[in-house]
């Protein structure tokens, strides 16, 4: 933390913005190497000893840079600890007038193996110095969400030295990755504190943009649920799963991978379409007014699609259809299946299964109730094959919308111009999912939520080789801390 400590020295005697992010580049890089070195996967119970102990560095992090420079009393603390998977919160009420902006990242991530295809080691930060970008960051959570995660901190830190006339209240969760199951629980400790808070706004940055030189701002979210599809035909005399000769058996014996295959295939048609009777229920059509911003520009094609992401095919037959999927639909995915050989290529082992299982996720659109989707889903399955057992993973996470008319998206809009340069934002909506979104608007009704994202579609989220970049987080301190002006200048907030 030496070059976090060194910053904050020159940083209180920095009022000039350029030269304050110029001076955040290398606590940003130390941060997010602290961060990133940890293998903070909530989803595997062997980590989480690793998740505690990325939310105690990140605390640690957050105190030193936050008490360094500034006068203003702040405080922090560990919440959720003895749940599930504890939160970092840190407030700063400076007058009870003032606006206040909540700043909600995750700093748990997604499972990763250099075995998956990774270059790198992904829990090793591996800096490359990129023409384009400045510096490149390889490394799991890099860009989901330990890197933007820390621009915002940093944006809060000028906002408190250049004396903002705002209060900042941060949440940093653990368990985003996993379905943030007991994150009400962790808002229920802050629940008299978030509700006193004066001009509430939830600020959160975890969103994607369409493409590489066109900023967004996201103004809804799909739902998801996981599930986990199991199926054993055959157990030896300890009523452990077994498999039986491919000679002796074949032809009688069922196969548990043929029998999954069939119930994955009767799921999705060959459109890709989910066809699952009942997968649609409540679905709200996509507005025509969330296209326009796409039918006056070339943000997005089929072909920048599919190049930023490395897809060699897609089922979208035009830029409303592909939006219309990523955004809006409801989707079947099967994420992984496990049965059977698991060999090197090349292995032959001449031996049926006697267990399958397939890991799927579903992703809601606006509108649909994720426990009628899990019964239309699981009557499905029952049709086809009755033997097949279904368990839900994790937690469950509801689709969200929201008006980009809102003076908060504006002024993010706004903002992004600023930030980066660009002339063209667009609003759209992000294909993701955060859970927190629903529960914070469920305990503060009305609560204005920005998503205001930095990630790339070549940054890889949740795939290999996952990356984020200099350029995206310079760009983001000066966003974050324009916005955080213009929200301190609205009519409507009080002084």
């Amino acid at each position: 933390m030496s070059s976090l400590k060194e910053f904050l020295m020159m940083s209180e005697a920095a009022g000039d913005l350029d030269q304050y992010i110029i001076a955040a580049q290398e606590p940003f890089e130390d941060g997010l190497r602290t961060l990133v070195e940890i293998p903070s996967v909530s989803q595997h119970a062997v980590c989480k000893p690793d998740v505690r102990r990325c939310i105690l560095s990140a605390e640690e992090y957050l105190q030193i840079l936050m008490k360094g420079g500034t006068k203003v009393d702040t405080k922090s603390r560990l919440i959720g600890w003895d749940n599930g998977l504890p939160a970092v919160y840190w407030k700063c009420i400076r007058h009870r007038k003032w606006p206040t902006i909540i700043l909600y990242n995750h700093l748990d991530v997604q499972p990763a193996e250099q075995k998956d295809g990774w270059d790198t080691e992904p829990f090793e930060l591996v800096i490359l110095d990129a023409p384009k970008v400045g510096r490149q960051y390889f490394g799991r959570g890099t860009t989901d969400d330990k890197g933007p995660a820390l621009v915002g901190l940093l944006a809060i830190k000028f906002a408190l030295l250049r004396g903002l006339p705002l209060n900042f209240v941060v949440v940093w969760e653990s368990e985003e990755e996993d379905g943030s199951m007991h994150f009400p629980e962790i808002l229920a400790q802050i629940k008299d504190d978030l509700q006193g808070l004066s001009s509430p706004s939830l600020l959160i940055s975890d969103t994607i943009w369409p493409a590489v030189h066109v900023p967004s701002v996201s103004c809804g979210l799909r739902g998801v649920i996981n599930f986990t599809f199991e199926l054993t035909t055959a157990i030896d005399d300890r009523n452990r799963a077994k498999g039986v000769h491919s000679g002796l058996c074949g032809g009688v014996a069922t196969n548990p991978i043929i029998r999954l295959s069939h119930v994955i295939a009767a799921s999705v048609d060959e459109a890709g379409w989910v066809a699952v009777r009942g997968a649609h229920d409540g679905l709200a059509p996509l507005p025509a007014e969330a296209l326009e911003a796409f039918a006056q520009t070339d943000a997005i094609t089929l072909e920048t699609f599919k190049r930023d992401f490395g897809l060699r095919s897609c089922f979208a037959g035009s830029v409303p259809d592909l939006l219309n999927r990523i955004w809006n639909l409801p989707t079947f995915e099967v994420t992984g299946i496990i049965g059977g050989v698991t060999e090197p290529a090349g292995a032959v082992k001449t031996e049926i299964p006697g267990y399958a299982r397939a890991h799927v996720s579903c992703r809601l659109g606006p509108g649909q109730d994720p426990v009628q989707f899990e019964q239309a889903l699981r009557k499905h399955v029952a049709r086809i094959d009755s033997d097949m057992v279904i368990i839900r993973r994790g937690g469950v996470s509801r689709p969200f919308a929201m008006d980009p008319k809102g003076p908060y998206l504006q002024a993010a809009a706004e903002a992004f111009k600023t930030g980066f340069g660009y002339p063209e934002v667009v609003f759209d909506r992000c294909g993701g999912s955060i859970g927190a979104v629903i529960h914070f608007t469920e305990l503060l009704p009305g609560l204005p939520v920005v998503l205001l994202g930095l990630s790339l579609p070549t940054h890889n989220y949740h795939g290999t080789n996952e990356n984020f970049d200099w350029r995206q987080a310079a760009g983001g301190i000066r966003t974050f801390v324009h916005y955080f002006e213009r929200v301190a200048n609205m009519p409507t907030a009080q002084k």
